[in-house]
């Protein structure tokens, strides 16, 4: 195998892994509402992909859950 094809094996594999880790964090992140939103809303933010922008602006929005949010807070 060439130095090329061993590079491009190797960025694949790195692809595929990345993408199996975003599966989990999303999964993850998603379970630690699942106290807090209705069974429906949970199961579709489980399954969901989201940027690490939205899931901070949904921590914040779980955070401030009992106090309300203002709009520049978020």
């Amino acid at each position: 195998m060439t130095d090329y094809q061993t590079i491009r094996k190797l960025i694949h594999r790195l692809r595929e892994a990345d993408a199996k880790w975003q599966v989990t964090a999303q999964r993850e992140m998603a379970d630690r509402y699942r106290e807090v939103l209705p069974e429906l809303v949970w199961q579709r933010l489980r399954s969901n992909r989201f940027n690490h922008a939205e899931l901070e602006v949904l921590d914040l929005v779980a955070a401030a859950s009992k106090r309300g949010i203002a709009y520049q807070e978020a």
